[in-house]
């Protein structure tokens, strides 16, 4: 089967494309490459079916109770204070 000008000219087009592509990300990856391998490896994390799995359950667990520890913590302590007052006001 041959090629007819279309389908060359289609690839040469698509090549650039790539092309363009592939400098665009080069830039980026020179730029921040910390952040580049940190996409990465979340990518391969993700696609590897790493969200499904017993590990990523246990660390968003955690993840959560570290991030409600300062709300439990002030409604605590304010609950504390509130308790405190009308305990001081029952002694005197």
């Amino acid at each position: 089967m041959m090629k007819t000008d279309q389908n060359n000219s289609e690839e040469r087009a698509s090549c650039a494309a790539c092309a363009a592509l592939g400098e665009a990300l080069s830039e980026k990856v020179q730029a921040r490459p910390y952040a580049s391998l940190a996409v990465a490896l979340g990518a391969g994390y993700v696609l590897g079916g790493g969200l499904t799995s017993r590990m990523t359950v246990r660390v968003l667990a955690l993840g959560l109770k570290v991030a409600m520890l300062p709300f439990v913590q002030d409604k605590l302590l304010s609950a504390a204070n509130v308790v405190l007052k009308k305990a001081l006001k029952k002694n005197k």
